[in-house]
């Protein structure tokens, strides 16, 4: 079963990020960023194979071209604070050919994030057998009009019969009023408590794991067996694995000149886990096997010869000389032996053995 890769981050003007420069690094172009009066050039990224941008409805034809895009997005994510764009990072199935991976990753993106509202500028990338895509998409919808629509909006607060609730003035204890002018009328008008709420739920961890769960579906429908990609967290499969740590193309390239970040090397010793956990597994499937066909046989073997007294597992082992081999630490010289030291005992005493290592390595792994 594969596993589900989809990394969901904000690009933050407070973190000194650029979305001119994010947008020229995954598409592998040269851009300028009008407010840093800064240009941004990753012509040698030869892993770039496609990128395409996605216009939702109402937004502006101008925004196809991707320098344009986000240099409006800056002018208008001005603030010191702002979010300017969220990037997605997805693992793309290996079994799909490099057509089909673009033609089905234009249609996931269509259909989950452009016409929910987004402009979506993305590419598919090839590195090292690793097929993925990078997608930013704008933090804002459009308007009718085209122009950017508002990120927050005003809402009544309503309480729990879903009647507005009013707001209160502390010197009268009754609700506060106001007096406007409207088409040269004074008019008054009571005052309701509001909330200020997103215009769009894409901030969400509801609309993020939506957005997985789509995205797994998606790709299930094109794959089959053991390609299929399992949504759950490692805690939901109660998996032994040890989840990785995203290296990032840094990482990684620092590794190509000898320098091992530290998340190399606690992906190492992950995997080191990972492989003894997976030893582990395999030899106590093992012995439990040995155990079944033991029992299948003694039971099949009195069945037979239909005697009154009870045949022992010994016994059986005895005359099935060898089997005991089968299990690491089983001593065949124990073979025709009886009591404690018989095999059977031996298969039970390394099972046990072997599944409270696998739990002391379990409980004392890195959950993060």
């Amino acid at each position: 079963m594969a596993f589900l890769f989809m990394q969901a981050k904000i690009v933050k003007a407070s973190s000194g990020r650029s979305a001119v420069a994010a947008a020229a690094y995954q598409a592998a172009q040269k851009l300028k960023d009008d407010s840093l009066g800064m240009t941004f050039q990753y012509w040698n990224k030869e892993e770039v194979i496609f990128s395409e941008i996605l216009l939702p409805s109402h937004a502006p034809a101008a925004y196809a071209d991707r320098e344009t895009l986000w240099n409006a997005v800056q002018e208008k994510e001005n603030h010191a604070n702002s979010q300017v764009a969220r990037a997605f990072i997805i693992a793309m199935p290996k079994e799909w050919t490099r057509e089909e991976s673009i033609s089905r990753a234009r249609e996931f993106i269509q259909k989950n994030l452009v016409d929910a509202g987004m402009v979506a500028d993305w590419a598919f990338h090839m590195k090292d057998g690793n097929p993925h895509l990078h997608c930013l998409c704008t933090i804002r919808g459009f308007k009718e009009d085209g122009t950017w629509d508002a990120r927050e909006k005003k809402v009544y607060a309503l309480d729990e019969n879903g009647q507005r609730i009013p707001e209160i003035d502390p010197k009268t204890g009754e609700q506060k009023i106001r007096t406007r002018n409207r088409n040269g009328s004074i008019v008054t008008e009571k005052i309701w408590k509001r909330n200020t709420v997103q215009s769009n739920p894409w901030n969400s961890r509801q609309f993020l794991h939506e957005l997985k769960r789509s995205w797994v579906s998606y790709c299930n429908s094109y794959l089959q067996g053991e390609s299929q990609i399992d949504n759950r967290s490692t805690h939901e499969q109660e998996s032994n694995r040890v989840p990785l740590l995203h290296e990032g193309p840094e990482a990684r390239a620092a590794l190509e000149r000898g320098i091992v970040f530290d998340v190399i090397k606690e992906n190492q010793e992950r995997r080191r886990i990972n492989a003894a956990l997976a030893r582990m597994e395999q030899l106590i499937r093992d012995a439990r096997k040995l155990l079944d066909e033991l029992r299948e046989k003694f039971i099949k073997w009195r069945e037979s010869h239909g005697q009154k007294r009870s045949v022992t597992a010994h016994d059986l082992i005895r005359r099935n000389g060898g089997i005991a081999g089968a299990v690491p630490g089983a001593n065949p010289r124990n073979a025709a032996g009886a009591g404690a030291d018989s095999p059977y005992q031996r298969i039970k005493e390394i099972t046990a053995q072997l599944e409270q290592r696998t739990q002391q390595i379990r409980s004392n792994r890195p959950r993060h």
